[in-house]
């Protein structure tokens, strides 16, 4: 953390000064700039990019009591970036106000691709069987 400072703000003070402030070694802010990110501070970092996604999903709405239950909820353990298309599918449901009432639309991603694979529409949010598109990646 102090090693954070340091080097978020080495533009406006030496780190010399910095370091002997702080209490740290020159020596090790130095070393610390140039090791890879630990394993802790890894999942640190995928944590933070993951709450950061659902603050903007939600429209920086929740706290942090209901992040932390969407992040239980979700789990960590997705797998975001498969090696080939079809491994992995993600699904989405929105309904869409109409002049004749509500239409539900459901949708299905492709996570390699990025192409939606499959979609219905109902006018009940009961889970329709999904359309395929037939395009391919």
């Amino acid at each position: 953390m102090k090693y954070r400072f340091i080097d978020e703000h080495r533009s406006l003070w030496p780190v010399r000064l910095m370091c002997q402030v702080l209490q740290v070694s020159t020596g090790g802010y130095y070393s610390c700039r140039h090791r890879p990110a630990s394993a802790k501070q890894q999942r640190r970092e995928a944590l933070t990019s993951e709450i950061q996604a659902i603050h903007q999903e939600i429209k920086e709405r929740y706290g942090s009591p209901r992040i932390h239950a969407e992040l239980q909820a979700r789990g960590l353990d997705r797998q975001f970036e498969p090696t080939a298309a079809n491994q992995v599918w993600v699904t989405d449901i929105t309904y869409i106000p109409t002049g004749e009432g509500w239409l539900y639309l459901a949708a299905g991603e492709d996570l390699h691709s990025r192409q939606i694979v499959g979609w219905s529409m109902s006018e009940r949010s009961a889970s329709p069987k999904m359309i395929r598109t037939g395009r391919r990646a």
